[in-house]
């Protein structure tokens, strides 16, 4: 092979070698047996590579070295470099990595191997670049995994911890409750019988609001979570929300009111969705609103756009801290004033209530005040907004 049909071969890695992230060392490309230790060398100074793949006459790799060790190998075997040939220097069999095989699994192959260099090959066989461990691109690439990773494993550890409280909860509740009546049914009142029931009630349903949380949260990550979308009346939606929420406002002595500020509050949304992000917000805001507080849900126009409604769901509740206000939609996060204790939840609803929201071409955010309250607001657009 000529001098420039070597140095064409070259600049015709550049292609494949971008695709894999430039993580590669280029090869030398005709650093064969038969050529002189010294001409490889020469070569790899001249093109600033720092490893080279040495092959065999038939084409199979057969060993891969930097240009300090081809000549560390030959001053140490006093050799000539200048007429040695590669073939007599480097004879040791290698490992390829497929050019699209993941990073951790090659950062797993060098650790498990004890390698520093491995020659990186296309799906055909053909051996385009070296990776080493010094390879800028790579080890920052295994950083950025890492991190992730890491930050996967504080998600689950705080995942499991926080849904094995909240499903035991209701469960040591859901089965007390149940003994008790088995074990006493002759020799407790009615009332009493009542009251254990509603116990189980309300137990169970929020055992089935996590569950229901735990599956969106599923569908969400594989992009299979449903929305069917038709015209829907927002106002007799969220009356009907209201309606649902009664008897646990009853119970705090909170008053909860609705205000209509538009005349049209027909919106092109999935009605089932629209009711689970309203029952999560009024939820929320008689969670963490002192007894004989007030909820009001306020629809209006968008002050920019007309084709959008707006809602807000305003409490004169605890608030939220401020360093909270950035983090409150994420997963597994929680606000809550520590004189009221843990609130109940996994911290799933408000994450995927922004999910829902957002698969509306909508959007949702607070505003909050701590000891005076907060206000959730989020937009749905009209019919006209998509149709014209």
């Amino acid at each position: 092979m000529t001098e420039a049909a070597k140095e064409s071969s070259i600049a015709g890695q550049d292609k494949p070698i971008l695709q894999i992230k430039g993580w590669l060392t280029p090869i030398v490309v005709g650093a064969y047996p038969e050529e002189t230790v010294m001409t490889v060398v020469k070569r790899m100074q001249q093109f600033r590579i720092g490893s080279v793949i040495v092959n065999s006459v038939e084409q199979k790799p057969l060993g891969i070295f930097t240009e300090r060790d081809v000549l560390n190998k030959v001053v140490a075997q006093g050799i000539d470099p200048n007429t040695t040939l590669v073939k007599e220097v480097m004879t040791s069999p290698i490992e390829t990595i497929n050019a699209s095989c993941p990073p951790l699994e090659i950062f797993k192959l060098f650790a498990d191997r004890g390698f520093r260099h491995l020659p990186v090959a296309l799906d055909d066989g053909r051996i385009i670049g070296v990776l080493s461990l010094r390879s800028k691109g790579f080890i920052q690439e295994i950083c950025r995994i890492m991190d992730i990773l890491q930050n996967v494993n504080e998600l689950k550890t705080r995942f499991l911890a926080n849904v094995s409280h909240e499903l035991r909860t209701p469960l040591v509740s859901i089965t007390k409750s149940a003994s008790l009546i088995l074990d006493n049914y002759d020799q407790i009142s009615r009332e009493e019988i009542t009251r254990f029931l509603q116990i189980i009630e309300n137990q169970g349903n929020r055992l089935l609001r996590i569950i229901n949380d735990l599956l969106d949260i599923t569908a969400l990550e594989a992009g299979r979570l449903r929305i069917t979308k038709s015209n829907v009346d927002l106002c007799r939606v969220i009356e009907t929300t209201i309606k649902s929420c009664e008897l646990m406002t009853k119970r705090k002595q909170q008053k909860i009111s609705f205000e209509k500020q538009t005349e049209n509050t027909i919106v092109f949304a999935d009605e089932n969705r629209i009711v689970q992000v309203l029952d999560n917000l009024i939820n929320n805001a008689i969670k963490f609103t002192p007894e004989g507080g007030e909820i009001i849900i306020i629809v209006s126009s968008d002050e920019q756009d007309q084709h959008i409604l707006r809602v807000a769901v305003r409490d004169n509740g605890v608030g939220i801290p401020k360093e909270k206000l950035r983090m409150i939609f994420e997963r597994f996060e929680q606000a809550h004033d520590p004189n009221l204790g843990k609130p109940e939840g996994v911290g799933l609803g408000l994450s995927i209530v922004k999910e829902i929201v957002t698969l509306h071409n909508g959007n949702i955010w607070v505003e909050s005040e701590e000891k005076k309250g907060s206000t959730f607001y989020f937009t749905l657009p009209k019919p006209e907004a998509i149709y014209g």
